[in-house]
């Protein structure tokens, strides 16, 4: 699983090429206390007991949380996007996202963070069925 050292060094890391790239337009790098409860609330999402649904699973609700929760002040979707590929990845998983399909998670993630009361798991669902059309074996490298 990823740690929540990891989400802030991928946060800094998106964020630093945003603002080198985008010189008059910066983000804000920095974390909020809610950055604590994020790992904790996704290890609540391992429950079916086979290993390839679950890490889906754990995936869409790592995109989800980091999006709903907003632990950051600017990059909360791009953080949760990458962080849950990686996870994918070091479980032995790519998440093939092609560039057209990228405003369907994005939007995905814009109906979790519009809702501020709880998480809507009818969209996790969704994110869940993006990642599992999208997901493959991860070829080792030679």
């Amino acid at each position: 699983m990823v740690d929540k050292q990891y989400l802030i060094d991928v946060n800094r890391k998106i964020l630093k090429k945003w603002n080198d790239e985008h010189t008059e337009d910066p983000q804000a790098i920095g974390t909020r206390a809610e950055i604590n409860n994020i790992i904790s609330m996704v290890e609540e999402h391992d429950k079916s007991k086979n290993k390839i649904e679950d890490l889906i699973a754990k995936a869409a609700y790592l995109m989800a949380i980091v999006s709903w929760v907003q632990p950051f002040f600017d990059g909360n979707k791009r953080t949760g996007i990458i962080s849950a590929t990686k996870f994918l990845y070091d479980n032995g998983y790519d998440l093939d996202i092609e560039k057209e399909d990228e405003k369907e998670i994005r939007n995905l993630l814009y109906d979790i963070q519009d809702q501020r009361t709880s998480l809507d798991n009818s969209v996790v669902t969704k994110i869940i069925f993006y990642i599992t059309k999208r997901i493959r074996v991860h070829e080792p490298r030679r």
